[in-house]
């Protein structure tokens, strides 16, 4: 039987599948985190806020 996996390499797939599966999780957060930024920022320079005139007045 040696092309049975021992319990140590069964252990070490587990392992590996599912610090793969984290990664990808990971990186598909970060997209959508990169998406939400970007659609935030678009929707900023469309429609920008009006100035504060309280901040504007202290600055001048």
């Amino acid at each position: 039987m040696s092309s049975d996996l021992s319990v140590k390499q069964l252990v070490l797939l587990q392992v590996c599948y599912g610090y793969a599966a984290v990664s990808l999780a990971h990186a598909l957060l970060l997209r959508r985190a990169a998406r939400a930024l970007e659609a935030y920022d678009a929707a900023q320079a469309a429609d920008p806020a009006p100035a504060d005139p309280a901040i504007s007045a202290s600055s001048a």
